[in-house]
């Protein structure tokens, strides 16, 4: 993850903290025990979890421990957090059902494990309000006051970010992925490939869209155009109005997460190719052959383009 002038990844031991004017490593950071959660930063705080049953808030200037929270048997290293009116959101699940689950018999108690979704102050780490769902949350998104995240039961839930009680309940036919927000509604893709259109208002679904090349990836939504990479190797752009397909941009090999910005759709595949294709039409702007291949999605900031590759080196790249 990047802000202003700063990028974060880490190896699963050490965080780093790479300038963005200059792609040097400002600092070195131990991560707490166990591994950890994507991290997100807000302010002077940067905030994660971690598989050691622990959340935590680390102020940026000195690289100290602010607060943190701990939850005995369970595990946040799946927390993906969102930071949102002065709160962080984030979730978690018992730690004995990733331990134990190679060996549970099916039909088994943990094939539910219990989760939850936590809203805490950013500043303080005073727990606002907890959730108890079925198994950990998908990565939660924040609009209006509001958190949505979906649970293992196939359920996508919005409910209040003041005090947790719930707005509505949509119910997908398998298990919801990351949710999106765009123009008043919920975008999202369930395991089975199929892609969601549901009514913030109500949670009543917009229209439900069986893609015949399945949805493998994370959404991007701009413009009245929701976006993904396809079980069959290609970018695919649907109207976010009705669900039909509106350009598709063939690939060779499968692409991660697309990332949109400046009117353009950045993805990274599999085939060392970084794309840049116009978010509206779906013609191709330039591809550019990275030395080794990609692992993690583009982020564009201030015309330029960052991303990170399997020999753990970051590149820079002009957006134009």
């Amino acid at each position: 993850m990047t802000t202003d002038n700063e990028a974060y990844f880490d190896d699963g031991y050490l965080l780093y903290v790479i300038d963005l004017q200059t792609g040097k490593t400002k600092n070195r950071f131990k991560l707490p025990r166990g591994f950890p959660s994507l991290p997100v930063v807000a302010g002077d705080l940067l905030f994660l979890g971690a598989s050691d049953g622990g959340f935590y808030a680390f102020d940026r200037r000195d690289w100290k421990e602010k607060w943190r929270i701990s939850k005995k048997g369970y595990r946040f290293d799946f927390a993906y957090p969102a930071v949102a009116h002065g709160m962080i959101y984030f979730g978690g699940v018992e730690r004995y059902y990733y331990e134990r689950r190679p060996s549970v018999p099916v039909g088994a108690s943990l094939n539910h494990p219990q989760g939850g979704v936590y809203a805490v102050d950013a500043l303080t780490g005073t727990q606002k309000w907890m959730i108890t769902i079925e198994g950990d949350p998908t990565p939660i998104a924040v609009a209006d006051e509001v958190v949505y995240f979906g649970d293992f039961a196939h359920n996508l839930f919005a409910v209040n970010a003041k005090d947790g009680k719930k707005i509505w309940k949509f119910t997908a036919s398998d298990r919801i992925r990351r949710v999106g927000i765009m123009d008043d509604r919920a975008f999202f893709s369930d395991r089975s490939g199929n892609l969601y259109a549901v009514d913030l208002k109500n949670g009543k679904a917009i229209w439900k869209a069986a893609k015949r090349n399945k949805v493998v990836t994370p959404l991007a939504a701009y413009n009245k155009l929701v976006y993904y990479g396809g079980e069959e190797n290609s970018l695919y752009a649907v109207d976010a109005l009705t669900g039909e397909e509106k350009w598709v941009y063939r690939t060779t090999q499968p692409c991660l997460p697309p990332v949109v910005a400046n009117g353009a759709v950045y993805v990274a595949c599999k085939d060392s190719m970084l794309l840049a294709i116009d978010a509206e039409g779906g013609q191709e702007r330039w591809k550019y052959k990275t030395p080794h291949t990609p692992i993690s999605y583009p982020v564009v900031g201030n015309g330029v383009i960052y991303y990170l590759d399997e020999e753990g080196v970051m590149y820079a790249l002009g957006s134009a």
